[in-house]
C-alpha cells in the first residue's frame, strides 16, 4: 500500500511539474536541410531550461517547451532565429495556464508601419471641465492630419497622434490657444479667455 501511495505522489508531482510548462511552436522560413536544424539548435543552445527541442524541416517548424517561470517571450525567440539567419513567420506560445500568445510577422510589420505613419505627443493644455474637453478636442480635430486627440480633464494633458507632414505640435498648441486654452508654449488671447463659460475659466497663474 505504501508503495502505491509513493507512486501516486510521484505521478502527481510529475503531472504538476508538467503543468508548469509553456509550449512553444514557431513557423520558420528558410529551413532546408539538417544543417539548418543544427543552426537553430545552436541558436538556442544556451537556453538551458528548454525541453523536447525539435525541428520539423518538412513543415518548417520548431517546437520546444520551457518552464513557466522562465517567461520566454516572442522577442526572445525571434531574435535568436534571426541571428541564426532565418525568418520567423509565426509564433504560438501556450502558457501553462492555457493562455495563448500568438504573433504573426506580417501583422507585426503592418503594425510597425502604422506606428511610423504618425507622430505621438502628450503635452499640457489648461482647462477645467467637460466643456473644455469638448472645445479642445474639437479644435484639434479641425486640423488636417489628426488621427487621435484626447484631453484628460484631471491631468490637463492632451494626447495627440498626427501626420507630421500635415501638422505639428506647435500648430496644434497654437490652434488650441486660439479657442481660449493656454498651453506650455502659447497663451490664449485675454479677450477669448474672458469669453469662455464661467466653469471653463481655469487658473492662469502658471
Amino acid at each position: 500500500m505504501k508503495s502505491i501511495f509513493v507512486i501516486f505522489i510521484s505521478l502527481f508531482t510529475f503531472s504538476l511539474a508538467q503543468a508548469q510548462v509553456d509550449q512553444v511552436t514557431a513557423q520558420i522560413d528558410g529551413l532546408g536541410c539538417a544543417f539548418c536544424a543544427n543552426g537553430l539548435e545552436r541558436a538556442f543552445k544556451d537556453v538551458k531550461q528548454k525541453q523536447q527541442f525539435t525541428v520539423d524541416l518538412d513543415g518548417g517548424k520548431m517546437q520546444f517547451a520551457m518552464p513557466a517561470d522562465a517567461k520566454i517571450s516572442v522577442e526572445d525567440i525571434t531574435k535568436r532565429v534571426d541571428k541564426a539567419g532565418y525568418t520567423t513567420t509565426n509564433v504560438t506560445i501556450i502558457r501553462h495556464d492555457g493562455q495563448e500568445v500568438v504573433w504573426n510577422h506580417k501583422e507585426a510589420a503592418e503594425e510597425e508601419e502604422v506606428k511610423k505613419a504618425y507622430t505621438e505627443r502628450i503635452f499640457k493644455v489648461y482647462g477645467n471641465c467637460g466643456m473644455c474637453k469638448t472645445r479642445i478636442e474639437s479644435a484639434v480635430g479641425e486640423l488636417d492630419g489628426i488621427f487621435f486627440a484626447f484631453w484628460n480633464d484631471e491631468t490637463e494633458m492632451l494626447h495627440v497622434r498626427f501626420d507630421a507632414d500635415l501638422t505639428s505640435q506647435e500648430a496644434i498648441e497654437e490652434h488650441v490657444a486660439d479657442v481660449g486654452h493656454d498651453t506650455e508654449n502659447f497663451k490664449a488671447d485675454d479677450t477669448v479667455y474672458e469669453n469662455l463659460h464661467g466653469c471653463c475659466k481655469y487658473d492662469r497663474g502658471h
